[in-house]
């Protein structure tokens, strides 16, 4: 089986030269252009939709003719349907209401899957990253590589058993580090000893359908790019919490990715040149110091010389980083302090960031049961105290749309921008990818 995943991947890297090379060829130059219209058509109508017809040739530039023939199209296709502004809450526009365009119910969809050191999870969603199904698998560990994939197989085949919506591809958004050109997860710190799996290709060979591999902190600034509230921002971090810290930058409307995917290990980088060796040979990285391990020994410390005070109860295991940020809220002392340290370490790597890249805008997620604002008031309280910004220089940091499962909706992000880059073909139905795979 030809590995088609990786021949995607492979053409993502220069799609602006292949676009100039069409442009120039005069005798192809009107079908390329053809095409690039109709995806553009669709993706704005799955990033921005329902919408109508008017709005997109308005966005588009496109003339009413040629709008109308893309999106009947479209319609034959059962990529979109039209939806009457009556069935949506809200929509009391006076006089005559256009129909709007929406990704059909009909249309295929991407299995999304992301893979933490002790879950995986996994949905079913079309391009406008409409969630069709959900399932999660926990575990306590992994005995091999093939543990790990048997579960990823189980998560497959029982997502798909719950939808008669087509399956086209599978994208999976792991901690890292990983190589996302070619499928594979290298070495991640403490991940039981799975190390350069080739896990595109292994799933590949099971299941019959391209497959994608994408960092979880890329795959969160993507969700946040194309589906969160930050689409028309140029330029920001995200910073993602979880299998300790990772980043994702949007730099001019684009992820960037680095090499091949390796980008945003900002947990890696050092905060101290005289503290200890990280598992990963530098000295003083950021993980070291903004982790729950160490919230909880600050907690532990004023417990013993202080007495249990606050909100937190006396507890024999650790505290949850959901636990701190809860009883933060509410003002418990051991756990103000101990978010405030975590913070400060967090501010210097970001700031080194947002010194070399020149960006403001600063988007977190996590998963708590809070607010989802004392984190984020506190970062920013702390970088806007070690910044000197210009009168109009605005910093911004919020919470993911999607709390803690932005790269889970990543995941789905990174396979639709493919379909919109034209590298995995849906506009003439997915016959041609199918046997794109079986050869």
């Amino acid at each position: 089986m030809r590995n088609a995943s990786r021949d995607i991947n492979k053409k993502t890297k220069n799609s602006s030269e292949e676009w100039n090379d069409k442009t120039n060829d005069k005798g192809y130059n009107l079908a390329y252009v053809s095409t690039k219209n109709r995806l553009l058509v669709l993706k704005e109508i799955a990033l921005y939709g329902p919408v109508s017809r008017v709005t997109l040739a308005s966005a588009l530039g496109l003339t009413k003719a040629a709008l109308s023939k893309i999106v009947a199209e479209l319609l034959s296709n059962h990529l979109i349907s039209e939806i009457s502004p009556d069935t949506i809450s809200g929509c009391n526009t006076p006089g005559r209401k256009p129909i709007l365009l929406k990704i059909s119910e009909h249309s295929p969809c991407v299995c999304g899957i992301l893979i933490n050191r002790h879950r995986i999870a996994g949905i079913i969603a079309d391009l406008s990253c409409h969630v069709v199904e959900k399932e999660v698998i926990s575990y306590e560990s992994l005995n091999s590589e093939e543990d790990l994939l048997e579960h990823l197989l189980s998560l497959y085949h029982t997502l798909i058993s719950k939808t008669s919506r087509q399956v086209e591809a599978v994208s999976i958004a792991s901690l890292g580090p990983i190589d996302d050109e070619n499928g594979k997860i290298l070495s991640p710190f403490n991940f039981y000893g799975i190390h350069n799996m080739e896990i595109c290709r292994l799933l590949e060979d099971q299941i019959g359908r391209p497959c994608f591999l994408i960092n979880d902190a890329n795959a969160g600034a993507l969700a946040e790019k194309m589906y969160g509230f930050d689409k028309s921002a140029s330029n920001f971090i995200y910073l993602n919490i979880m299998n300790g810290i990772g980043s994702g930058y949007i730099l001019d409307h684009k992820l960037y990715r680095g090499e091949n995917g390796q980008s945003g290990e900002i947990g890696h980088s050092s905060i101290n040149f005289s503290g200890p060796q990280c598992d990963c040979g530098n000295i003083g990285c950021l993980e070291l110091y903004a982790n729950n391990r160490n919230m909880n020994s600050k907690i532990r410390q004023m417990q013993s010389k202080y007495g249990v005070l606050g909100t937190l109860p006396h507890k024999t295991g650790d505290y949850s980083f959901d636990e701190i940020l809860c009883a933060a809220e509410r003002h418990d002392p051991y756990a103000l302090t101990a978010l405030d340290e975590f913070c400060n370490y967090l501010s210097v790597a970001v700031l080194n960031v947002i010194r070399f890249l020149n960006i403001s805008t600063i988007v977190i997620g996590y998963d708590s049961a809070s607010d989802k604002q004392l984190l984020e008031k506190t970062l920013f309280h702390l970088l806007h105290d070690k910044m000197d910004f210009a009168q109009e220089h605005s910093l911004i940091v919020r919470h993911s749309t999607f709390d803690g499962n932005a790269p889970l909706y990543g995941a789905i992000a990174r396979a639709a921008d493919l379909v919109f880059e034209g590298k995995l073909n849906w506009l003439n139905g997915t016959d041609e990818n199918k046997e794109e795979i079986k050869r």
